[in-house]
């Protein structure tokens, strides 16, 4: 064997034990080892050697923030201290996801100005040397036009460290074609301040039928074909989507619909803790359902070690069908074993194996989403089950 074959085979090997917890494993009810595409494995151990600064972008699950959590790993795993990695994400339910692993900096947006407009604080981010920034357009979607305050105090924060440490990575993940954006210059100037970009391709979350599912509310031709190519990146065709009409009127009415779909999940072979359900507004949400804490999104930087202050608020709930069910939001410290409910735009950044989406419909104050947006983030949230449930007109 060459060396050139060698190091081939050797590099082949090293992709195939690069291992994250599948996300087709609940269909045999225990994890499996999931291979990391070729993208993947060359994003998180070869590209922030050659790219300090970086501009990503990738249709809805082809893995931008599961790449952004293994690079934070990544970095902190080879000497970073957490108080020197900042993670920027508008989930509040990825935030606390990745606060809990104690690996970085978490914060959302809203946190992230409440410092900048307070000195004492500001001090607090001296120790940053490393940034991710994750689903910036949604970021760019909050804000007024031609407001970049935020990526300006990150860049300045950034080049300050870079001065004395060369190693110092600034990567900007962003997703296309999924919320309409606000403003393309709050785009636009993300691409001349980035010296390189890269895209991903592959659609690795999903199965093949809900990703059909979510293809008709694309316009974009590109994201059809990575569509079409699923079943050559994991072979996993999945369960039919399901879309009908039940009662949804009322709390009690909701709460007998969510209690007869996890029974349904249960006799399928599903654990509770495959099942996120999804309401468009927290108000639609009934309050046995609830676990929404509004203190959930402020910063976790502190003096104190940098602790972690997340209100963590889950409940027990006896509902139809299957009895006493724990119940947690998608932003709690610890989501094991639990039923997740939350809003749509909040788990926006999150995934699980099984969701419900409950009479999902825009707002009239919401000026960034229209339908078909908000059925593309729906359909791009489950690995194997979707069911989508509208109200039923008396």
């Amino acid at each position: 064997m060459t060396k050139e074959k060698l190091s081939e085979y050797l590099r082949s090997v090293t992709v195939m034990a690069s291992v994250f917890p599948s996300p087709l494993h609940n269909r045999i009810g225990t994890k499996l080892l999931n291979i990391a595409t070729q993208e993947q494995f060359d994003f998180i151990w070869e590209e922030p050697y050659k790219s300090c600064r970086l501009l990503i972008k990738g249709f809805p699950g082809t893995g931008k923030t599961i790449i952004a959590h293994q690079l934070i790993r990544k970095l902190f795993n080879n000497g970073a201290k957490q108080e020197e990695i900042l993670y920027l994400t508008p989930h509040v339910t990825s935030r606390s996801q990745a606060e809990k692993k104690k690996c970085c900096v978490a914060l959302t947006p809203e946190a992230l100005e409440r410092d900048m407009a307070n000195p004492t604080r500001k001090i607090l981010y001296q120790a940053i040397k490393h940034i991710i920034v994750d689903d910036a357009q949604l970021i760019c979607a909050s804000k007024e036009p031609g407001d970049t305050k935020w990526f300006f105090f990150l860049e300045d924060l950034w080049k300050k460290r870079r001065r004395s440490n060369n190693d110092s990575i600034f990567w900007m993940f962003y997703g296309e074609h999924t919320y309409r954006i606000s403003d393309t210059r709050n785009m636009e100037i993300f691409h001349e301040h980035f010296e390189q970009e890269r895209e991903l391709q592959k659609i690795i979350r999903n199965s093949h039928k809900i990703a059909r599912f979510a293809a008709r509310y694309s316009e974009n031709q590109k994201y059809k074909d990575a569509v079409d190519d699923i079943m050559s990146v994991h072979g996993f065709e999945g369960q039919a989507v399901v879309c009908k009409e039940v009662p949804l009127s009322n709390d009690a009415q909701r709460v007998q619909a969510v209690g007869e779909f996890l029974n349904e999940v249960l006799l399928e072979g599903y654990n509770l803790e495959d099942v996120a359900i999804l309401f468009s507004r927290k108000n639609d949400i009934p309050s046995i359902l609830n676990c929404i804490s509004s203190k959930a999104e402020y910063s976790w930087i502190s003096k104190e070690n940098l602790k972690s202050k997340t209100i963590t608020t889950t409940k027990s709930a006896e509902l139809p069908e299957v009895g006493n069910v724990q119940i947690c939001s998608g932003s709690d410290n610890d989501i094991t074993g639990q039923v997740v409910v939350d809003t749509i735009r909040r788990y926006s950044g999150l995934d699980r194996p099984v969701v419900l989406a409950v009479n999902p419909f825009v707002a009239d104050y919401d000026r960034y989403t229209s339908i078909n947006d908000l059925y593309l983030i729906i359909a791009t949230r489950p690995i194997a089950k979707l069911e989508v449930y509208s109200n039923k007109a008396k």
